[in-house]
This record gives structure tokens, C-alpha cells and sequence, in this order.
């Protein structure tokens, strides 16, 4: 995120004309004295140590680094620990699809109690197993454990993307922060600047005008001054819910904008490493070898289940022989014991689950699609980000190598100039003023190519330790036809 561009430059002392001109040897000395305090800036902004403007407060003693931002949001950012509970769902449904068909207990007896009441009935006890035919449940576990990997490199993709997000956020607020800082600096410059003036004015040595331009110079100093630590504490309140600290928590960032690395990769590298790494990618993968199973179990329903089963059953039942007399006939009660077996077998007369395969073959053909898809999005994604890094990486290389040491030369040979009574006040404050402009833009830069270095990183799946190679032939080569 790019501060507004109305406020950027708290350097800039406008409607400066013609009203102030160069006052001779009675105005040698406070000239000198305000081209030292612009010197301090310059000294500021190119990385010198100044003597304070103000007193300085110390550091806190935790101050806030990258990867413990990175780390603190990993533990504590409740979006991504919701995410992670995914894992242990589709977990769940793997250990429920290995599980076997219960076996099934059966019990009956019969009796003549309430009817004739002559003791006939039986009793029976068995069991009964289903076993699932042409590959359920080998089809059911692959599809559970293809949705179990899709999973996990989906929640990898959430991790990924929360500690891009970190580091987005921590380099704004890093900016915000040197702004700020700048800011401070140059508003401690203009309050002596003014007070020198005052003096001035008091002595007759210098028109009203200037003071009254200082001290607008000054109250814009402050205003933007207002505005970059009102950007600070909203970017740090959103780094605070990302780590998941309280949003007033005060925090100070103990990092710096990283320098890019200078050795071969090729794009194809960079696109091979992509498609066999990015998480999305591997869950794209993941899902269609899913769906490909799932159209194979669809079709396993086809063929019904065996249920076989075995038990034992007892009959009693009441015989009658005639006596040795012929006078009558007696009752025997008789008693048989059996062993039984069965085997059922629905028949697939009406239901062939033609819908669910259509329904699991659509399903299939969609995440090949989308896998394809995928794939051509990493090489885009992946040819963009380079260009955009590589360009970037030649800007920041372009400032330092050329814009920054010949304003730097410049400003020195102005300041000599001045001395010298060569040149007004106005050639100084213009060359500052570019010196400045140019620094923030510098600045700029520095966070655009972390920018741009987290989107690569994105696009080619690069693990967040390994830095990004960019080949050091096409710096040199560019370098030469600037």
C-alpha cells in the first residue's frame, strides 16, 4: 500500500519567489546556518548519523522482527488455527472409510403358548456379515485420502498466504515508520529554521515573508507529520490482528527491506519448481485423483453386496404313536437341532446409480479442467512476477548505482557553490528538494520490490527461506543499454 501522494514530501518548502534575494555578507551566516540543517537532512535520508534535532526515544527492549510477526500469526491468527481444524475433519472421514459393514446379530424364537399349548415352538440365534463387492471400500479410502491431501495443501495455501499478508503489512508499516521518523527529523529542522528567522525578522535582517513561509513550511511539516503516524497505528492495528495481539498494542519493527540475491535460475526452472511445489497446484492434483476415484466407486455400486450368514436353530415339536393295546394314542415331545447357513443378494433390477456415476463423471471432468487451468495460471502468474521483479530489481540498482550518488554530488558541489556566493538560497533548497523527492521515491522502490518479490515467491511456490534468484547476465546486459 503507497502512502497519498499529497503528503509524501514533508521536505517541500513551496511559494518560495523572488520576495527573498541573495542579502550580501550580512546574510552570509544565517544562509550558512540553514544549509547546514539541510545538509543534516541529506545526511539523514543517505544513511549518516546527524546530530539529534530532538530527543530521541529509546527503542523498546522487544522490538517486533519479521519472523516473529510471522510466527506469532501462525500460533494466533484464529482464521488460520479454524482452517487448520479442517485437517482433522477429513482425517475423521479416512478412519470412517476404513471402517468394515457391522456385522449383523439375529435372534427369534416361537411358541404355541397362547394357541394349543402343547409345548411345540423353537428358538434360533445367528449372524450375519455384508461384504462389499468390486472394490468399495479400496475406492472409498483412495477418495478419502486423495480429500485428506487436498486438504492439507489447501490449509497450506491459507499458511502461505496469511505469512505473505505478514509480510505485506510488516513492510508498509516499515515504511510508515521511516516516514515517520523523516518527518520528525525535518520537523525539528524547520522549528530551528524558524527560530532562526524570528531572529532575523527581530534584527531587520530579513523581510516578514520568510518567517511567515517557515512557519507554513513548518505547520505542513507537522500536518504530515499527523498523517504518517495515523498510517502507522492503522497498519499496525491490522499487523496486530494478523499476529493476534490487541489492536492498541505498541509495537516497534525491528527489521529492514531485504537486498535481492544475484545468481542463475532460468524461467523454466522457476515454472518447473512452481508446478511441482505450489500448494494450490498440489491440491488441485489432489482433488482430481479424488473425483477419479470417486467416479470409480460410483461405478462400484453397481454390483450389490453379498450379505452371508450362520446360525442355530432348535424345534420342538409334539409327536402321537399308538399304545400296545389300541386302547389310545400318546403324545411324544420331539426335539431337533439345526445348523443353518444363508447368502442374500439384492437384485439390480431397477437401480443401476446411473445417476451418482453421471453425476461423479461430471464431477471428474470439471477438476481436470480446473487443474488444467491451473496450470496455464502458474505460468502466467509465474512470467508476470518475474518481469516485475526483474524490472524492479534494475530500478533499485538504477538509484543506487547512479541517481543517488550523482545527486549526492550535486547537492555537495551546490553547498560548495553556496559557500562560495555562486548560487542563491533557491538553487539549494531545489536541489534539496529533488535530493528528497528522489530519496522517498528511492524508498518506494525498496517496498515495491518486496512487493513484488512476495508475489514471485507466491507464483512459483518458493519456500519463504530460499531467497529469489535472478540471473545476474540480464542485469548486466540491461545495465549496459541504460
Amino acid at each position: 500500500m503507497k502512502p497519498e501522494q499529497g503528503s509524501l514530501k514533508p521536505w517541500r518548502i513551496d511559494a518560495v519567489n523572488n520576495s527573498v534575494n541573495a542579502r550580501g555578507n550580512a546574510l552570509f551566516l544565517p544562509v550558512t546556518l540553514l544549509a547546514g540543517a539541510l545538509w543534516a537532512m541529506a545526511a539523514t535520508a543517505s544513511g549518516q548519523t546527524p546530530s539529534p534535532s530532538r530527543e530521541q526515544t529509546a527503542p523498546p527492549a522487544h522490538a517486533l522482527t519479521l519472523n516473529d510477526a510471522i510466527q506469532q500469526a501462525l500460533a494466533n491468527n484464529l482464521s488460520f488455527r479454524s482452517e487448520l481444524e479442517r485437517i482433522g475433519v477429513a482425517e475423521g472421514q479416512l478412519l470412517q472409510a476404513k471402517a468394515l459393514p457391522n456385522p449383523v446379530a439375529t435372534a427369534s424364537m416361537t411358541t404355541d403358548r397362547f394357541a394349543a399349548h402343547e409345548g411345540e415352538g423353537g428358538k434360533s440365534a445367528g449372524i450375519e456379515q455384508e461384504f462389499e463387492t468390486a472394490g468399495k471400500r479400496r475406492y472409498r479410502i483412495l477418495t478419502a485420502r486423495s480429500d485428506l491431501e487436498r486438504i492439507r495443501h489447501e490449509t497450506e495455501v491459507a499458511e502461505r498466504d496469511l505469512i505473505l499478508q505478514t509480510q505485506q503489512v510488516y513492510f508498509t508499516i516499515l515504511l510508515n515508520q521511516r516516514d515517520l521518523e523523516l518527518a520528525r527529523q525535518t520537523s525539528g529542522i524547520l522549528e530551528r529554521f524558524v527560530t532562526l528567522n524570528r531572529k532575523r525578522v527581530q534584527l531587520g535582517e530579513a523581510p516578514g515573508i520568510e518567517l511567515n513561509l517557515a512557519e507554513i513550511e513548518l505547520a505542513r511539516s507537522r500536518k504530515n507529520e499527523l498523517d504518517f503516524e495515523r498510517r502507522f497505528h492503522e497498519n499496525m492495528a491490522g499487523l496486530n490482528l494478523l499476529v493476534g495481539l490487541p489492536a492498541d498494542s505498541a509495537t516497534t519493527l525491528a527489521g529492514d527491506f531485504s537486498a535481492p540475491e544475484s545468481s542463475l535460475q532460468s524461467d523454466r526452472e522457476f515454472l518447473a519448481y512452481g508446478l511441482l511445489h505450489r500448494p494450490d497446484v498440489l491440491a488441485a492434483e489432489s482433488n482430481l485423483e479424488a473425483r477419479r476415484n470417486a467416479s470409480q466407486l460410483a461405478r462400484s455400486f453397481r454390483f450389490p453386496n453379498v450379505t452371508l450368514g450362520a446360525g442355530f436353530q432348535q424345534q420342538s415339536s409334539v409327536i402321537g404313536s399308538a399304545g400296545s393295546s389300541g386302547a389310545g394314542i400318546s403324545e411324544i415331545l420331539r426335539r431337533d437341532r439345526q445348523v443353518a447357513f444363508q447368502a442374500t443378494v439384492p437384485l439390480p433390477l431397477f437401480n443401476h446409480n446411473k445417476g451418482n456415476i453421471a453425476s461423479a463423471d461430471y464431477e471428474r471432468r470439471a477438476a481436470e479442467e480446473k487443474a488444467a487451468y491451473l496450470r496455464n495460471v502458474v505460468a502466467s502468474q509465474i512470467a508476470a512476477a518475474l518481469s516485475n521483479y526483474r524490472s524492479r530489481v534494475l530500478t533499485r540498482a538504477l538509484y543506487e548505482k547512479s541517481i543517488l550518488p550523482q545527486l549526492q554530488k550535486n547537492l555537495d558541489s551546490i553547498f560548495e557553490s553556496y559557500r562560495l556566493g555562486n548560487e542563491s538560497i533557491f538553487a539549494v533548497i531545489q536541489v534539496q528538494r529533488t535530493y528528497f523527492e528522489t530519496r522517498h521515491e528511492y524508498f518506494e522502490t525498496l517496498i515495491d520490490l518486496e512487493s513484488d518479490r512476495i508475489a514471485l515467491e507466491r507464483a512459483a511456490g518458493l519456500p519463504f527461506e530460499q531467497g529469489i534468484r535472478i540471473p545476474a547476465p540480464v542485469l548486466e546486459e540491461k545495465g549496459k543499454g541504460n
